[in-house]
């Protein structure tokens, strides 16, 4: 009788970690690579910093822009919009 409560109570952890990889291949899965297509999409923001007479000063850039020594490079990603295609 033991050995039936183990050998039951293992059948009952495989078939929680079968329903998990289901859960994880039919929902979860699929609305991160719907995320990840999205984000391909979007394009980021460079801007440098620079100082100038005691300010600092910005200035929008591209990926090729070149900056100096002391300049700051900031980036940002702007969020996908999370309800769209």
């Amino acid at each position: 009788m033991r050995e039936t409560q183990a050998k039951l109570e293992e059948l009952d952890r495989k078939n929680d970690t079968t329903e998990q990889l289901l859960y994880e291949a039919e929902v979860t899965a699929p609305q991160l690579l719907a995320q990840r297509a999205r984000s391909r999409r979007v394009q980021p923001i460079y801007t440098i910093v620079a100082p100038d007479r005691g300010e600092r000063r910005r200035t929008k850039a591209t990926a090729s822009t070149s900056v100096e020594p002391g300049d700051t490079i900031k980036v940002e990603m702007p969020l996908s919009n999370a309800t769209g295609p």
